[in-house]
């Protein structure tokens, strides 16, 4: 009996096929709901990628329950299997779709067993066009039909260059276009709001000419760009059916888009050299991220992709630090950068490492980023407009107060010309000798004071196109002071005022200065300090301080016991064509010019002019002047002979004997300006060139220049003579 048996089974050996199936797992009954989470319920295994399905379904493949650490597997040259049972216990066909991975894998094969001898096999992933696949999604996704009572056994095959995730799904049809739609409603929002931000940044950066906000809003279109292929949204919509899509355009993309963050944070951040190592660490990264793109589109998409990633890290990190450096230390940038680039990196760890819920985390990431940086863009909208409304109001302030110093400017210049012209008339008619020389005395002080209107003018237009020209030389300060002190007496003098000069200075110091900048300087603020003082006291103070060898500090003030200044007026009244208020101004006050020149001047000498002052307790205007000390030279003659130096060419003197004669005291004092830049032996002689043109000092003008010509230059012929003034 028992060899009769052995031989039956021995003939059923023989007759039925070498090939045997391998315990299934549990069954999963698809009735019990429209959509079911399989990771649990199924089982998996790891193979050589040459492994055929014959061989893992025979038991080829060790099979274990899935855990949810096993879901995602990160990058991996083998294959993965999935193993599943399905079970309809109803009395109805029921139709299931079976979803695997996410839309990055790229093969994925669907095994059906079709007993009693062979597989039924379906491909889908990224390697597969849309038309070619069971179901035209971006999802790697079978439809199975079972007929009441029918068990299918099915195996399925995933291998990428991508991170692999084994995470599975069963939809009803119905089910799953539902949730399709309403993911497919958020990635667009996500993926929309991406492209809005980028938009409003490019706006942004086409309208104030600024290049970071090009930057970050094309970092931002590239960004949506990767996030539409990661979440699928791109291949489902946007990409042709017939074509495999390339997943090698995700690493471009992810490169172009921490290209342009890291040109974007060099734009926000500033000068590199205030953050040294944290900007040559993102260069570093950069480098290395250029190195890992092309490996991956020409070697290998996985390993370059995961250096890719971990480059993607340390350019984040630098990044970040560099934002909280400059946090600390200068620029302002708003923390939501740095919630940003924090969201940004977690992401990426998450991309590299393969950990949690790969499906969702991208557009996770994505939809900090695009939350994160809009308040940047909605910040900088909003100080751009606070500053266009400062500089609007500024600028019609500005405009009212040249059109009230039009208005009274009007007056101050046809005040003088009138009394000049009427003091002309005056000399028609015949006159005494005391009489005529009364009126020249006032024609005389009336254009020096129609001359010093139309200085201040120019030398407030001059300093809007450039900063003051300084020409410093040794000075006599001593001799300087008194000079001053001469000129301030006959000012204070004006409204019965008393002046005192307060200086204790060496009699022989010398200090390299621009005498004629500072003498300026300090007649616009004693100018200033008479016209608001009445009956009082006016002083000039000096102070001298040696900082180090011949380094030494100038400390000048003018004080006044005049009517003061208001605390909200004290910063206002440095501004051009701005003066104190009606009420306390004075039928001598000047056109506003004064103090604006004298602070643009002083801060081309290297300090910085001030006031403190109390309303009804007179005022202290005071500044610095950093200078150097200097000996002295010994003068072979009297600080106040003419210098004695010859024009040459011949035609030089010439041209300025004729600019005096007709009066063109402007050219006379351009003239010499440009000969004291031009040679400095001439320094003195065009000095006192300059201040006699300032003063209409003809008969020393006519001195200056009637010097003997030097006896190896030949007086030039007149049609010789260059009318142009020296270059």
């Amino acid at each position: 009996m028992r060899h009769r048996v052995l031989g039956v089974l021995a003939v059923a050996a023989v007759c039925l096929p070498s090939f045997t199936l391998a315990a299934p797992p549990k069954p999963i009954d698809v009735t019990q709901a429209s959509h079911i989470d399989l990771s649990a319920q199924t089982q998996w295994c790891a193979s050589e990628p040459t492994r055929d399905v014959t061989s893992v379904g025979a038991g080829g493949c060790d099979f274990l329950p899935v855990r949810q650490a096993d879901l995602n597997k990160g990058l991996s040259n083998k294959a993965f299997w999935l193993q599943i049972t399905l079970t309809n216990p109803g009395r109805l066909v029921i139709e299931r779709w079976l979803r695997v991975g996410d839309p990055r894998l790229q093969q994925v094969a669907f095994f059906v067993w079709t007993a009693p001898t062979q597989w039924t096999r379906s491909d889908a992933g990224g390697r597969v066009p849309a038309t070619m696949r069971p179901l035209p999604f971006a999802y790697p996704m079978l439809p199975v039909v079972l007929e009441p009572g029918e068990q299918r056994h099915i195996l399925v095959r995933v291998a990428s260059e991508t991170p692999i995730n084994l995470a599975s799904s069963l939809w009803s049809p119905s089910t799953y276009l539902a949730a399709a739609e309403n993911t497919d409603i958020g990635q667009a929002v996500a993926v929309g709001g991406l492209l809005l931000t980028a938009l409003v940044a490019g706006l942004i950066s086409l309208q104030w000419r600024e290049r970071r906000y090009f930057y970050i809003g094309t970092a931002l279109l590239f960004l949506s760009l990767v996030d539409a292929e990661y979440t699928g949204l791109a291949e489902a919509h946007f990409w042709p059916a017939w074509l495999p899509f390339d997943v090698r355009m995700l690493a471009v993309g992810t490169a172009t888009t921490l290209a342009f963050l890291m040109a974007s944070v060099r734009q926000w951040m500033g000068q590199s050299a205030r953050h040294p190592v944290c900007y040559v660490a993102m260069l570093g990264g950069g480098a290395s991220m250029t190195l890992a793109l092309a490996w991956s589109c020409l070697v290998n998409y996985g390993t370059g992709m995961q250096a890719l990633s971990l480059s993607a890290i340390w350019i984040l990190l630098s990044a970040s630090g560099l934002v909280l450096s400059a946090w600390r230390s200068g620029p302002r940038p708003s923390i939501s950068m740095v919630g940003m680039y924090s969201a940004l990196l977690l992401y990426g760890l998450f991309v590299a490492l393969g950990w949690g819920n790969y499906v969702d985390v991208p557009s996770m990431g994505d939809a900090w980023g695009f939350l994160l940086v809009t308040p940047i863009l909605l910040s900088q909208i909003a100080a751009k407009q606070r500053k266009t409304d400062q500089a609007l109001a500024l600028a019609t302030t500005e405009s009212a107060n040249r059109f009230q110093f039009l208005t009274e400017m009007s007056h101050e210049l046809r005040t003088p010309l009138s009394l000049i012209l009427g003091n002309v008339r005056l000399l028609e008619r015949p006159a005494r000798q005391p009489l005529r020389a009364e009126i020249l005395d006032s024609v005389r002080s009336n254009a020096t004071h129609l001359l010093g209107i139309i200085d201040n003018l120019l030398d407030h237009i001059r300093g809007e196109v450039r900063a003051p020209a300084l020409h410093p030389d040794v000075v006599d300060l001593p001799a300087f002071l008194r000079e001053c002190e001469h000129h301030a007496r006959l000012l204070a003098e004006q409204n019965n005022n008393q002046f005192t000069l307060d200086a204790t200075l060496p009699n022989n110091l010398g200090a390299v200065l621009d005498a004629d900048r500072l003498r300026q300087v300090l007649h616009n603020l004693l100018a200033n300090a008479a016209r608001h003082t009445q009956n009082g006291h006016i002083r000039l103070e000096c102070t001298l301080t040696v900082l180090a060898d011949n380094a030494v500090q100038l400390d000048f003030a003018v004080c006044d016991t005049g009517e003061g200044i208001a605390s909200a007026d004290q910063e206002r009244i440095f501004r051009p064509f701005e003066r104190g208020e009606k009420s306390t101004r004075q039928a001598n006050q000047g056109i506003g010019m004064g103090l604006a020149i004298a602070r643009k001047l002083v801060q081309a000498m290297g300090g910085q002019l001030g006031v403190v002052s109390q309303p009804g307790a007179g005022a202290r205007f005071f500044f610095g002047v950093p200078t150097r000390s200097q000996a002295l030279a010994t003068q072979s003659e009297p600080p106040d002979t003419l210098a004695a130096y010859v024009l040459t060419p011949e035609a030089d003197r010439l041209l300025l004997i004729d600019m005096i004669d007709s009066g063109r005291m402007t050219d006379v004092m351009d003239w010499a300006q440009s000969l004291q830049a031009r040679e400095p032996a001439a320094a003195r002689f065009a000095r006192q060139l300059l201040q006699a043109a300032h003063q209409l000092d003809f008969s020393t003008l006519h001195a200056l220049t009637q010097r003997a010509p030097h006896p190896d230059h030949r007086p030039a012929h007149p049609t010789d003579i260059d009318p142009r003034p020296p270059q």
